[in-house]
C-alpha cells in the first residue's frame, strides 16, 4: 500500500490539472471567442461538455486525495467553487434560466426557418406545420414533397428561389437573391467519410421585402435569409466580413410582384433596405465575435425571449446553436425556441414578432 501513495497522489494531481486545463481552455474561448483563427476553436467547446469533462476529472481525483492534505483549506475548495460558478454563468447567462414565458402575448407573426441540409422525402410535414408558421423558410428546396406545404398556404405567397423556398402568409413586394462571394476554404467537414467536402459553398442569401399592412407588425418587414459555410477551416470572422462587405455592395437584380401575384425581374440599381430580421444558418455559435458585423446591431432572439441551450445541430444530439435569428429594436419577440422536425440534420427555429411598444 505504502507504495501506491505516490502514484495516487501523481493522479490526483493530474486529474485536477487536466480540469483546470479544460476551464482555462473554455474561459479563454469565451474571452476571445472567434477573434482569432485558432480562438475560435476553443470558443466552439460546448459549454455542457466542457464542464461535464471537468467535473468528471474532479470526482475521480477525489477518492485519489491525500488523507492529509497540507494545502490550505480554501484551495481545495478553488476547484468545485470554479465550477459551481462556471455552472451558474451557463444556466444564467447563456441559457437564460429562469425565463418565464408570456402567456398572454398579442397578436405576433410567426416566423419559422429550417436548414434541412438535405432533401427530405417525408415524414416532416405535420410537425412543422402544427407550429402554425405565418412566415416558413426551408433551405434546400430541391426535392421533397411541398405538397401538404402548399395546401397550407393555398392562396399565399410561395417561391422556389434556388434551393430556398419561401411560404407566407404575407404578400412579399419583392426579393432578391445573392452569392456572398466567400473565399473557400480547405473545406474540412467531419460529415464527410474523409473529412473533406468536395462542393465548394461561398455562401448565399436571399432578401424578402414583406408588406405587412394589417399584421401586427406596421412597417414592412426586410429579412435577410442567410446560409454561410460550413467549413470549419474558415475563419469565420473573416467570414461576416466577407458577407457583409457584399451584401452592403448589392444592387440588384429584383423581382418585383405584379398586382396579380407574378414577379417580374427588374435590373435597376436599389440597395438591399437594412434588415429587421437576419436569420438562418449561420454555422457560427450562438454569442460569437464575429456575429456584430453581420447583424448590424440586432439583437439575438434568444437573448430576447429564449431560454434553454437551444442548441440547434446536429439534430439528434445538438451541441451549438448555428441556426439563429436576430432582430431590430423596433419589433418584439414574444416567444423564441428551437425544436425537432423529426428529419434532417438541423433543428428548426421558430419566433414569434409583433410591433415593440413605443418608448416614452
Amino acid at each position: 500500500m505504502p507504495s501506491r501513495r505516490p502514484a495516487a497522489r501523481l493522479a490526483h494531481l493530474a486529474l485536477r490539472a487536466a480540469a483546470w486545463s479544460i476551464l482555462a481552455a473554455w474561459l479563454l474561448g469565451l474571452a476571445l471567442s472567434d477573434r482569432f483563427t485558432w480562438s475560435q476553436f476553443l470558443a466552439w467547446i460546448p459549454s455542457p461538455i466542457a464542464l461535464a469533462a471537468a467535473a468528471a476529472l474532479v470526482a475521480l481525483a477525489v477518492p485519489l486525495a491525500p488523507r492529509r492534505d497540507r494545502a490550505p483549506h480554501r484551495a481545495r475548495f478553488l476547484l468545485p467553487a470554479a465550477l459551481l460558478t462556471a455552472l451558474l454563468y451557463m444556466l444564467l447567462v447563456q441559457w437564460r434560466y429562469p425565463t418565464f414565458p408570456i402567456t398572454h402575448a398579442p397578436a405576433h407573426l410567426r416566423v419559422i426557418h429550417w436548414n434541412a441540409s438535405m432533401n427530405i422525402r417525408e415524414g416532416w410535414h405535420s410537425t412543422i406545420l402544427d407550429h402554425h408558421p405565418d412566415l416558413l423558410l426551408i433551405n434546400p428546396a430541391s426535392y421533397q414533397p411541398w405538397d401538404d406545404i402548399r395546401a397550407a398556404f393555398d392562396g399565399h405567397t410561395i417561391l422556389h428561389f434556388h434551393g430556398f423556398a419561401v411560404f407566407s402568409r404575407l404578400p412579399v413586394a419583392r426579393y432578391a437573391y445573392l452569392p456572398l462571394g466567400i473565399t473557400p476554404g480547405a473545406g474540412l467537414d467531419l460529415r464527410e467519410p474523409d473529412a473533406l467536402r468536395r462542393h465548394v459553398d461561398t455562401g448565399r442569401a436571399l432578401i424578402l421585402e414583406l408588406d405587412t399592412a394589417g399584421s401586427p407588425l406596421g412597417a414592412p418587414l426586410v429579412v435577410w435569409w442567410l446560409d454561410l459555410p460550413s467549413d470549419i477551416s474558415l475563419h469565420r470572422r473573416r467570414v461576416t466580413a466577407q458577407a457583409s462587405e457584399t451584401l452592403a455592395r448589392f444592387t440588384g437584380p429584383w423581382f418585383v410582384r405584379h398586382p396579380d401575384g407574378s414577379y417580374a425581374r427588374v435590373s435597376h440599381s436599389s440597395h438591399a433596405p437594412p434588415p429587421d430580421l437576419v436569420i438562418g444558418d449561420l454555422n457560427i455559435p450562438r454569442g460569437s465575435f464575429s456575429l456584430a458585423s453581420l447583424t448590424q446591431g440586432l439583437t439575438n432572439a434568444h437573448t430576447l425571449a429564449g431560454a434553454g441551450p437551444a442548441f440547434s445541430y446536429p439534430r439528434e444530439l445538438p451541441l451549438w446553436h448555428l441556426d439563429q435569428a436576430f432582430v431590430h429594436p423596433r419589433l418584439a419577440v414574444t416567444d423564441y425556441r428551437v425544436f425537432d422536425p423529426g428529419q434532417g440534420t438541423h433543428r428548426a427555429q421558430s419566433l414569434d414578432l409583433r410591433a415593440a411598444a413605443p418608448t416614452r
